[in-house]
């Protein structure tokens, strides 16, 4: 993650924690905003939808202190395309999984993904953050089909 996203996610954090019984407070998870801060970004990123299979006993259950684990992952779905998403894609990746305080970040192995993979020296990896940014559960056929509409130049901004 990046370092302003790192001190944006903790400040927002640290406003929500008041205390053992605070809860961690994000902003609502956008799809149109990951694109677009991954159109943006110096790093490049592959747009894809599907499951992510990875051992979820590796995941951090959470903890005092601000920290990032490595878990071994794979994916498999398709790469979006001015078409959708239409290029198969199975991959080995690292999930770079950051804790803030007591909250790590997540994903259920169980679910359909829409996801940003930022490309890394010798593959990709996704950034699983406490206040999720770059992955999305159960994405609707209307937001994958935005994402083709961000990707044609179209106005990528908040469908819902």
């Amino acid at each position: 993650m990046r370092r302003s996203a790192r001190a944006l996610a903790l400040a927002a954090a640290l406003a929500g924690a008041g205390g053992p019984a605070g809860a961690l407070s994000c902003l609502r998870p956008d799809p149109e905003m990951a694109f677009q801060r991954a159109l943006n970004a110096e790093e490049s990123y592959l747009v894809v939808s599907g499951r992510f299979v990875f051992d979820p006993a590796k995941m951090p259950q959470g903890g005092g202190d601000t920290r990032a684990v490595s878990v071994p992952a794979r994916f498999s779905g398709s790469a979006l395309t001015r078409n959708g998403f239409t290029v198969p894609v199975s991959t080995r990746l690292t999930l770079r999984v950051e804790c803030l305080g007591p909250w790590c970040g997540s994903l259920d192995p169980a679910e359909p993904h829409l996801a940003f993979l930022e490309r890394v020296p010798g593959g990709y990896a996704l950034d699983v953050a406490a206040c999720p940014s770059f992955a999305f559960a159960r994405p609707s056929d209307a937001v994958l089909d935005r994402m083709r509409q961000c990707l044609l130049g179209s106005p990528c901004g908040n469908g819902g």
